[in-house]
C-alpha cells in the first residue's frame, strides 16, 4: 500500500529517519544507523511517522544527531531533565544503543545541576560533594541488594531540597555552617516540620566533615494508630474469610483466626460471639488460637482440615 510519493509506508520512513538523524557531516553514526533499522522494522510504521511529526522526543533526537558527538548518557544528563529526553533515553536503551543503567538513581545527578545552576556557587560547593558521596553512593550500594524505586528516588531529591533550603536560610539569618548552633537549627526545623526527617543524612554528613559542631536532629515521632475497623467491618472481613471460595484456603483460615482475635481483643471478654476457654481443644496458627466453644471455631477447623488434606 502506497503512502507517499509512490513509496509504501517503511520505505517513507526510512527515508525520513535517515534524514533525521544525519550529522552534520552528511553521514549517519553507527548507533543511529542501528536506531533507524529498528523503528524502521515496526509492524506499524505509519504510528512512527505520526511520531515524527509531532513529538517533542523526535526533535530532540534530531538536536542530538546534529552535534556530530556519539550520544552517551554523560551527555543526556547535561541536558534539562524533561519528559523527552527521559523518552529518548529509555528508547536508547531498549534498542541496546546505551548501556542499562539504574535510572532512578543516575537521574539524580541531572538535577542537582538542574536545581544548583542558579544559585550560589557556594551551595554547589557543599551540595554537589554531598549528593555524590553521601546520598548516591549510600544509595548505590542499598540498591546491589534492591533496584532503586521511584519513591526511594524521590527521597534523595527532597534529601538536596532540604539541605538547600537550610543553607539558603543560613544566607538570610548571615549564619554559616561552622556557626550554626543547635538552637538555630531547631529554630528551621520548627518552621519547617516536613522537611525534618529528609535534613537528617545532611546534618550527619556535616558533622562527619566536621562543617558543624555536633548537631543533632531529632526523630520524629511516630503518630499513635487512629484508623480502626468498625464492628461491622470485622463481622463482614470475617463472613468473607469463612464463605468466599475464589480465596485460597490458607489465607481463609489465617484471616478468620486474626479477625476472631480481633474481636476477642476489643470486645467483651464474655462476648456471647467469642467466648475462649482454655479447657477445650482448640484451633489456631501461631499465637492466634480459637477454643472450640467460640461460634466461628467449628468452621475455621473444617477450612483447616480441608486444606491439610488438600
Amino acid at each position: 500500500m502506497l503512502y507517499s510519493d509512490g513509496r509504501c509506508a517503511r520505505c517513507v520512513l526510512t527515508l525520513r529517519l535517515t534524514d533525521l538523524l544525519t550529522g552534520p557531516d552528511g553521514t549517519v553514526s553507527p548507533e543511529l544507523q542501528q536506531l533507524i533499522e529498528v523503528l524502521s522494522g515496526v509492524a506499524h510504521p505509519a504510528t512512527i511517522l505520526i511520531w515524527l511529526r509531532h513529538s517533542m522526543s523526535a526533535r530532540l533526537l534530531a538536536q542530538l544527531a546534529g552535534t556530530g558527538e556519539p550520544i552517551s548518557h554523560a551527555v543526556l544528563d547535561d541536558l534539562a531533565p524533561s519528559k523527552a529526553l527521559h523518552y529518548i533515553r529509555d528508547l536508547l536503551v531498549t534498542t541496546a544503543i546505551l548501556p542499562v543503567r539504574d535510572e532512578h538513581l543516575d537521574r539524580i545527578t541531572g538535577f542537582v545541576n538542574q536545581i544548583l545552576a542558579d544559585g550560589p556557587a557556594g551551595h554547589a560547593a557543599i551540595i554537589k560533594p554531598y549528593t555524590h558521596w553521601y546520598l548516591v553512593r549510600h544509595a548505590r550500594h542499598r540498591s546491589r541488594n534492591q533496584p532503586t524505586t521511584k519513591n526511594s528516588a524521590a527521597g534523595l531529591r527532597a534529601s538536596v531540597r532540604a539541605a538547600l533550603l537550610l543553607l539558603a536560610w543560613l544566607d538570610g539569618h548571615q549564619l554559616t555552617l561552622a556557626t550554626l548552633t543547635q538552637p538555630h537549627l531547631e529554630d528551621w526545623l520548627a518552621a519547617n516540620p516536613t522537611r525534618q526527617r529528609y535534613l537528617q543524612s545532611f546534618i550527619r554528613w556535616t558533622n562527619r566533615r566536621r562543617l558543624t559542631r555536633s548537631l543533632a536532629v531529632p526523630t520524629a515521632p511516630r503518630g499513635e494508630p487512629h484508623v480502626f475497623l468498625t464492628g461491622s467491618a470485622r463481622t463482614d472481613q470475617l463472613r468473607r474469610c469463612l464463605h468466599d471460595d475464589d480465596m485460597p484456603v490458607e489465607d481463609r483460615v489465617a484471616g478468620a483466626l486474626v479477625r476472631c482475635s480481633a474481636s476477642r481483643s476489643v470486645g467483651s471478654p464474655s462476648s456471647p460471639s467469642t467466648t475462649w476457654t482454655a479447657a477445650r481443644p482448640a484451633v489456631g496458627c501461631g499465637s492466634a488460637r480459637i477454643g472450640s466453644n467460640c461460634r466461628h471455631a467449628w468452621p475455621i477447623w473444617s477450612l483447616a482440615f480441608s486444606n491439610s488434606r488438600a
